[in-house]
């Protein structure tokens, strides 16, 4: 196993109760408590601590790193290095995209309804495409930075669009990208309820995977790949398959991939999956793979992703370079191998070696962060037990417990996992399904409101690069100017003016803090008493 580590430049030493975490390593809790929270949680991290290094060079992201010389002993191995992800490209923490966004309109569908809906879902996204995310930023990437879909493609924006314009719901479309893959896992958690019987599972699982396919992608290259994330995440959930070598787990997901391919070919739209050229190709890797007789991580890797490029543009015909190029043959085939070969090594080690390809590499590693965070969930479970490898023996120091508080907006997100995953086991009555519905109905866009509020409270010039506005602008004097001017010219009282006039501008305040808007009332009231009107009220 690699003796490389990976820190922060800014890591938070403190770590605060959470309590998704403290549920799932209570004894009483049940054994794929850990594997889903850590799944979930390793999702959220991947997608954010990918999100900077995104379609940067090799080179580039090699050179975006921080590399610590060591005085340790193990620091003259060959592969021992200390790696540290820089202050200055997260402003104030790590910044999840879309694909924790999609994933969590999944789970949202599953509270609310109890099952996937893709009504619902879809008038999840309409909402958070319609939401007025600051077009006075000053900033044309504004939307693409800041608010809803942080980081999407082109393909699935022009889709919504086309919901916005009151267009047919079907907004799928026969692509091969990898937004079906993003937001598998938490089909791969909810596959495992109580309600379904255990031989019933996969069957759901498969159902819920075409399911959220079609949501966006009506292409075999989208679908199945994305079952093989899926697949692998719930094995590893219930436990499965922990204790396989490399290419034994290899073995298995191929044969797994095939299945899917024949009970996928019996729907019109998918007759061509009975050809199994993803099966297929997944056993050229593995051949090339094992007539390498290598036993090094490192040179698996590179033949794998060296592998993957070629096979991609042979049997997708894209002008694929990358093997974490953004169509699924290529990508998520990327982050399955990743995984799988990865799956020993310290958690952060695994999201910067596959960061380190380059290309779409948020998507990536939120997918390499699912699977191995629900092996390293079992795998710690393993380990205070009965099964005691040296490669898992410090599980816990392998997930980097310390990074979980990194994200921004993790306190209300890891909660809303934590409802997700015991609603799942069956750990919730009656009464608290019916309150989770009403607590988290519209979660996506709550949750998206107060990130990008957190997000705007740092000035635009101590923001993250790809975070900052080309042409900021002072909306705290703008928009109290302006008030000041309406309250001047406004003839009745100044509580009459806030019902009145105030609501015109509530897009722009909505964004701001909560001296943001006591900054604004000294400037529009000559009497200001925040008390009185209540700073928040001017948000309704």
């Amino acid at each position: 196993m690699s003796l490389s580590t990976l820190t922060f430049e800014n890591q938070i030493d403190h770590r605060q109760d959470i309590p998704l975490l403290e549920c799932a390593t209570r004894c009483t809790s049940p054994p794929q408590y850990l594997a889903m929270a850590l799944a979930a949680i390793g999702s959220t991290i991947g997608d954010a601590l990918g999100s900077p290094f995104e379609n940067k060079s090799p080179n580039e992201i090699s050179n975006m790193w921080i590399l610590k010389k060591s005085n340790s002993s193990s620091s003259l191995t060959t592969n021992s290095r200390q790696y540290v992800f820089p202050k200055k490209l997260c402003h104030l923490g790590l910044i999840y995209t879309d694909d924790t966004q999609m994933s969590i309109s999944l789970i949202e569908s599953y509270l609310i309804n109890q099952r996937l809906d893709p009504i619902y879902i879809k008038t999840l996204w309409k909402a958070l495409s319609k939401q007025d995310w600051f077009s006075w930023a000053g900033s044309p990437l504004s939307q693409y930075q800041f608010g809803g879909f942080r980081g999407t493609g082109k393909n699935f924006r022009e889709s919504v669009d086309s919901l916005n314009a009151e267009c047919d719901n079907d907004i799928s479309r026969p692509t091969a990208g990898n937004g079906v893959a993003m937001r598998s896992w938490p089909c791969a958690i909810a596959a495992c309820r109580k309600d379904i019987p255990y031989y019933d599972q996969i069957e759901q699982l498969r159902k819920d995977v075409l399911m959220n396919g079609e949501l966006t992608h009506k292409d075999i290259f989208g679908i199945v790949p994305a079952y093989g994330i899926a697949w692998l995440t719930y094995q590893w959930i219930q436990g499965n398959l922990v204790e396989l070598n490399t290419f034994e787990l290899i073995r298995e997901v191929i044969q797994e991939i095939k299945s899917f391919e024949i009970w996928l070919s019996q729907f019109p739209n998918y007759q061509n999956a009975k050809e199994r050229i993803y099966s297929t190709s997944l056993k050229a890797i593995l051949d090339e793979l094992s007539s390498s007789h290598t036993s090094s991580n490192q040179e698996l890797i590179d033949i794998a992703t060296k592998t993957i490029v070629e096979i991609s543009n042979l049997t997708t015909k894209q002008n694929v370079k990358n093997a974490n190029d953004g169509f699924a043959m290529a990508s998520v085939t990327c982050a399955l191998f990743h995984a799988i070969i990865l799956r020993n090594e310290d958690f952060l080690v695994c999201l910067k070696r596959v960061i380190d390809v380059g290309g779409d590499t948020d998507t990536v590693a939120s997918m390499v962060g699912a699977m191995v965070g629900a092996y390293k969930g079992w795998a710690i479970n393993i380990s205070n037990s009965k099964w005691n490898s040296n490669s898992n023996s410090n599980s816990k120091q392998q997930f980097a417990y310390f990074v979980v508080q990194q994200v921004v907006g993790f306190e209300y997100l890891y909660e809303f996992y934590r409802h997700f995953i015991e609603w799942t086991l069956g750990m919730h009555s009656n009464e608290d399904v019916t309150m989770l519905k009403s607590q988290y109905c519209g979660f996506l866009l709550q949750q998206e409101k107060a990130v990008t509020r957190i997000i705007l409270s740092v000035e635009n010039d101590k923001r993250t690069p790809h975070y900052k506005t080309s042409s900021p602008m002072n909306m705290v004097t703008k928009i109290g100017n302006r008030l000041a001017t309406e309250r001047s010219q406004f003839f009745g009282n100044d509580e009459e003016f806030v019902e009145k006039v105030i609501p015109k501008y509530a897009n722009e305040i909505e964004w701001m803090s909560d001296s943001d808007i006591q900054k604004i009332y000294s400037m529009v009231f000559k009497k200001h008493q925040m008390g009185q009107y209540g700073g928040r009220s001017i948000h309704k």
